[in-house]
């Protein structure tokens, strides 16, 4: 019998296989999966958790929409995330989940839906945007590599604790993410609040959801502009 004693004395570039396969892999993940997109729900005052549920709802409908599958499947895969945020620590609702196909669509869907669900809104927070993009990009620093990373901020308010979201803007744009947002909600100039201060990088976008009519055909929207095909 062979022992593991024995089996150590083997070519010592064997030492080397396991780095090789990370990287292999990483490459992989790169090609594989070429968009990494988390998005951040903002949770603060006035968000109650049936407007949550509604959020989430158009997003899970959008996952499953011919056209963000077909964006996706064009692309090869596309990687997801989604917390909540307001002015306390930021909840992952859907940890990094790798989609190519109806069948991951409706595995991610249900994970989602049903965190969303468990999840307490606190109410009474402030918008804190900068902590949601500091957050969202400490979450692209943790998922396999990808050739463009997108973020995603949902809000229906101005930022009004922390520090200026154009730092952190401008900190992010430098890594090469691009940053979008979606607003909804009374305030008149919030889509151009969000275009000044928070949006940028290549291709990026601000939408306005209007309605609850407008929730999953905004999200869908949404995420065929997020896999576009972008280049300088």
């Amino acid at each position: 019998m062979i022992g593991w004693r024995y089996r150590e004395r083997r070519d010592p570039m064997i030492r080397f296989l396991p780095i090789f396969l990370t990287c292999l892999w990483a490459t992989a993940a790169v090609a594989d999966c070429p968009n990494s997109i988390v998005t951040g729900i903002d949770v603060s005052a006035l968000i109650s958790h049936d407007e949550l549920l509604m959020q989430v709802d158009g997003m899970v409908a959008a996952l499953h929409s011919p056209a963000v599958i077909s964006a996706i499947q064009s692309r090869g895969c596309a990687r997801f995330s989604v917390f909540v945020w307001g002015d306390q620590a930021p909840v992952v609702l859907l940890p990094w989940t790798d989609i190519g196909s109806d069948e991951q669509a409706e595995q991610a869907s249900a994970k989602l839906l049903a965190a969303a669900g468990d999840y307490q809104v606190p109410g009474g927070q402030l918008t804190d945007v900068s902590s949601a993009l500091q957050f969202a990009w400490q979450l692209l620093e943790q998922a396999p590599p990808t050739g463009r990373q997108v973020v995603n901020i949902i809000s229906n308010g101005e930022s009004n604790r922390g520090p200026h979201p154009s730092i952190l803007r401008t900190n992010m744009l430098a890594e090469n993410i691009t940053i979008n947002a979606v607003v909804f909600g009374p305030a008149e100039n919030l889509d151009t609040w969000y275009r000044g201060n928070v949006t940028g990088g290549l291709g990026s976008f601000v939408m306005r959801i209007h309605g609850i009519e407008d929730v999953a055909a905004a999200y869908r929207s949404k995420f065929v502009m997020d896999l576009a095909q972008v280049t300088e």
